[in-house]
This record gives structure tokens, C-alpha cells and sequence, in this order.
């Protein structure tokens, strides 16, 4: 497998070595990850009954709906109950593997061509997550902050900006991941996928979750679903981390977590120029005009 190595650097002097391979972007320090056994595993994936994939873009809100489907499809009393981490495929160890072949709830922020081949071939049930483009960005600049993987990268706002609407971050183009996802459930049409707002989980959690079990043929009352809704809250999945209950797998360089941040709608508003506004709704409309996304 064939890496190009670039870098990205803004005015400030910060900078980023990226590779790429296809239409893979990821940080240099991904190599040091073996990603071609990493992506023959997850391409090569054994589908198990019942197993659940979550394709989504990062920070649209992966941790979060995992946690809501893990107590969607997990009986037992709620409150006594701890959210989980996440099993994100394409980062974890290859030394921890075993961790995702035993969990049923399985992550990936892969593009369709590289999640596992037999559970979409298998009818496997998909769910495909998404967010406020602008969010999206937003809450990814604060990530990489802070991202050892990233070398916490404190690029200023504009320069990220400029980036991220040309794709040129980890993981590549939030339209491009889409788009591709669009194209294989044209072409497919028993592609088994359930599409997830992140913004209507936020303003109308009880509905969706309705809509998310039928997908999943789970069956819970309306008063467990308000249950898991308060029990996956932001500020109790953060608490979950802080009090111990549940180990931190990414932290800054104090050691505190910084899985979760703020989980807000339109914090893109504090940050975005009158002139950048205009120029992502110019981008959006090229990119996303008549996207099954588009919110």
C-alpha cells in the first residue's frame, strides 16, 4: 500500500504531515498503525448475526448514538448501566482487536469501499450518521487541539476553514463521505442503512429513538426509551469518564478526556465570518444540492 505524504501548515506556522492513499487522508502518525492489515481486518470483517455497523463522519456525534444504540439492543435496568467506548474500527490496536469481534455495535468512519464487504453483503443493518456540516467543523477544530494523533494541532480558524471545505483533513471531504455513501444506496437498493440526524436526536429524542428501534426490531417501552435518553445525556457520559466507571481512551496532554465536548446545535454561528458563511452555502449547494443528507 502506497502512501503520498503531505503538509499542511497555516500562517502561524502550525503544521500537520498528512498521507494519503486513494482517497484515504489520515495523519502521518497513522503508519505506525500497520493500515494495511488494519484495512484488510475491517474489509475482511466475518458478519455476525446481529451485528450493527455505524458509518459515520467524524465528530457527527459517533460516541453518542453508539452509546443510544448499545442501550437500545442491551437489556437491563438503565440507571445501572454504564455507557461504553466506542468500537472504532479504524483506530483501535491491532493488539486489541478481540475488543470489536466481541461487540455487536461496530464503528467506522470509513467510506463505503472499505467498511466490512460481508455485512453489507450479509444485509447487515447500517447505520449511517450524520450532523450539521458546519458543526461538524467546527467541533473537529477543537478535536484536533487536543488529538495526540494530530499532534494537537492548534490551526487558526480560517486556515482549518480553507481545509476542511477542501477536504484536506484527516479522513478527507465530509461531502465527498456522503456522497459515496449516496451512490452505494442508488446502486444497491437492499442496502440495509437507516439514515440518523444528529439535530433531530437533539430536538426530538424520543421519536427518533422510536424510528432507530424499528429499524434495529428492538422493542422498548416509551419509558425505557426516555430512560436511555437521559441515561446517554452528554453531561452522565461525561460523568461516566470522570468518576472512573468508564476508561478514558482519548485524553489531552493534562490526561483529562476529551471524548466529549459541548453536543450543541449552531455553536457554528460564534465562529463563522459573514464572508465564510457565504462561501460554505456556496460550497454546500455544489456539493450537497440535492443530497438524501441534506437536513
Amino acid at each position: 500500500m502506497e502512501w503520498k505524504s503531505f503538509v499542511i501548515r497555516d500562517e502561524n506556522g502550525t503544521e500537520l504531515e498528512l498521507i494519503q492513499h486513494e482517497e484515504m487522508i489520515m495523519p502521518a502518525k497513522y503508519l505506525q498503525m500497520e493500515p494495511e492489515k488494519k484495512l484488510k481486518l475491517i474489509r475482511e470483517y466475518k458478519y455476525k448475526k446481529d451485528d450493527i455497523l455505524l458509518c459515520s463522519y467524524p465528530k457527527t456525534g459517533t460516541h453518542w448514538i453508539s452509546n443510544l444504540v448499545y442501550f437500545l439492543t442491551t437489556p437491563g435496568h438503565v440507571e445501572s448501566m454504564t455507557t461504553v467506548p466506542p468500537m472504532l474500527m479504524d483506530m483501535i490496536p491491532l493488539d486489541k482487536w478481540d475488543a470489536v469481534e466481541k461487540s455487536h455495535v461496530i464503528n467506522s468512519h470509513l467510506r463505503v469501499n472499505r467498511v466490512p464487504r460481508e455485512h453489507l453483503e450479509q444485509d447487515g443493518k447500517v447505520i449511517i450518521i450524520t450532523r450539521d456540516p458546519r458543526d461538524t467543523m467546527v467541533s473537529l477544530k477543537y478535536h484536533f487541539q487536543k488529538h495526540d494523533l494530530v499532534n494537537r494541532a492548534n490551526f487558526s480558524w480560517n486556515f482549518f476553514f480553507d481545509q476542511w471545505l477542501e477536504g484536506s483533513v484527516p479522513f478527507g471531504s465530509f461531502f465527498d463521505y456522503y456522497n459515496t455513501w449516496e451512490t452505494a444506496m442508488k446502486e444497491n437498493k437492499n442496502l440495509n442503512a437507516l439514515i440518523v440526524h444528529f439535530e433531530s436526536l437533539k430536538t426530538d429524542g424520543l421519536k427518533e429513538l422510536r424510528r432507530i428501534q424499528k429499524f434495529l426490531q428492538v422493542n422498548n417501552t416509551d419509558e425505557r426509551l426516555q430512560q436511555i435518553l437521559e441515561r446517554c445525556s452528554i453531561t452522565k457520559m461525561k460523568s461516566d469518564i470522570d468518576t472512573g466507571k468508564l476508561g478514558a481512551a482519548l485524553v489531552d496532554k493534562d490526561g483529562k478526556s476529551f471524548i466529549y465536548r459541548k453536543g450543541d446545535i449552531g455553536e457554528w454561528k460564534t465562529h463563522f465570518t459573514v464572508a465564510q458563511s457565504e462561501r460554505f452555502d456556496q460550497v454546500f449547494e455544489e456539493k450537497f444540492k440535492n443530497s438524501i443528507f441534506k437536513k
